[in-house]
């Protein structure tokens, strides 16, 4: 604890500083098409709705976009932005249903940025008083990564929930309002719930946290169906589902941008492990097949993990850290969705503190995709020195899918570090409980 406030305040200027740089190259971040273009389909999807049309139909999302002031030669290609996302994550366009396009994303961007920033300075709270410096540079890492730049840039709505999510676990593990935590994760389950649901099942699972978890799960669901029944009360919108379901036919047939096979040519930038095992499997059935036959043991695994160790505060991080990884991996993830393993950052801590080897060991699992952007270097260096390109497809899964690779190592590291470590806190942990519920 020496020269502690010296240390925090160093690891603060450091956040700060690359907080700076990513936000100058986030704003500047530069494409042939609309600024902040993801966030295309909710803002014009939003209008839609207020409208009465169908927010799935691209020549209506394009009328509205245009109506609102974008520019036509801006417009994204709509084979590869496609609208995906359900009604609910609609709702999050609403407040800018009456702004000019251009002021709409820029209010986006801003909100956006502060709060995963601040979601991640939030996410340092949950490491012990005296290894928190270390949990600050290891977040700056993550504000520095070039995902965050590709996340705040694009008008990514995995932006926001990445924050809510950061907030809503911080919440729950300092046991702060539980209203703050029920808002957060319903929120976020609104918006992208493939990246929620493993933190919520843990939340579920814990005896501390399922009140909040619960409720939260609830809101989801009502809100959820009351976006149905409001698309499916006006007959302008009554064709949503149809249309819905056709988008994500094609986005995941071959040459669609959800596509894992070697054919798309942006699945080396895929974390789902689909995008490993299409280079082994030619069929859809196949590389899914092996994909779940993969995640299924090491989530079982995760859930014996949880079930064997009482809770602890190593406990949480650990099981958290490993439910951020396992969210990545059985579904279509792009490279976008990597600072979720902010997550991951008091656990590599917790580690680091108590069992140095296992955390030597998730750090350097973790610095591919968490902390440093290796693969483009790697790919540079090949390119350079194509001699040292492995053959065959060994070499295509190390230099072209290492996203997915690094998460399922990570994933299953982190698995193990919890059936094997989590324990070691039992005593103390229960002690910890009993104080708690006491007070």
């Amino acid at each position: 604890m020496r020269g502690y406030k010296w240390w925090m305040a160093a690891a603060w200027i450091v956040f700060a500083c690359c907080a700076l740089h990513t936000a100058r190259d986030a704003w500047h971040w530069d494409m042939p098409f609309a600024p902040r273009r993801d966030f295309v389909q909710l803002f014009a999807g939003a209008r839609c709705a207020v409208a009465h049309e169908n927010p799935y139909d691209t020549k209506l999302l394009e009328a509205q976009y245009l109506a609102a002031g974008g520019l036509k030669e801006h417009l994204p290609p709509w084979k590869w932005e496609l609208p995906l996302y359900p009604p609910s994550a609609l709702l999050f366009g609403l407040p800018f249903v009456g702004m000019r396009y251009d002021a709409a994303a820029q209010t986006w961007f801003w909100f956006n940025l502060c709060a995963l920033f601040a979601g991640l300075g939030l996410v340092t709270l949950l490491v012990e008083r005296g290894w928190r410096p270390l949990a600050v540079v290891l977040a700056a890492c993550v504000v520095w990564y070039p995902a965050t730049v590709l996340v705040l840039g694009m008008g990514q709505p995995a932006a926001l929930t990445l924050a809510l999510l950061f907030v809503a676990v911080v919440v729950a593990f300092r046991r702060w309002p539980g209203w703050i935590c029920v808002v957060a994760f319903g929120l976020a389950l609104l918006l992208k719930a493939q990246l929620a649901l493993p933190i919520l099942i843990y939340l579920l699972l814990v005896r501390r946290y399922r009140k909040s978890a619960g409720a939260a799960l609830v809101l989801w669901v009502v809100v959820s169906l009351g976006c149905v029944f409001w698309m499916q009360h006006f007959p302008g919108t009554s064709g949503w589902s149809a249309a819905l379901r056709a988008n994500i036919a094609a986005s995941m047939a071959t040459g669609g941008s959800a596509n894992p096979e070697p054919s798309n040519g942006t699945v080396a930038t895929f974390t789902n492990l689909q995008a490993v095992m299409a280079l082994f499997f030619s069929s859809a059935r196949g590389y899914n097949l092996a994909t779940y036959l993969f995640v299924l043991p090491v989530g079982l695994w995760w859930l014996a993990g949880i079930w064997r160790a009482p809770w602890s505060p190593g406990r949480d991080v650990l099981a958290i850290a490993g439910a951020a990884a396992l969210a990545l991996l059985p579904v279509y993830s792009f490279y976008y969705n990597l600072p979720l393993l902010g997550l991951c950052v008091p656990a590599v801590v917790w580690l680091l503190a108590h069992r140095l080897r296992w955390g030597i060991a998730a750090l350097l699992c973790l610095t591919p995709v968490a902390f440093c952007n290796l693969q483009l270097h790697v790919q540079h260096f090949v390119i350079v020195h194509p001699r040292s390109q492995l053959p065959g497809r060994l070499g295509t899964v190390v230099v072209e899918r290492e996203y997915p690779l690094a998460v399922a190592l990570s994933a299953v590291l982190l698995v193990a570090a919890l059936w094997w470590c989590a324990p070691s806190e039992t005593a103390d942990g229960q002690l910890r409980e009993r104080a708690v519920d006491a007070r």
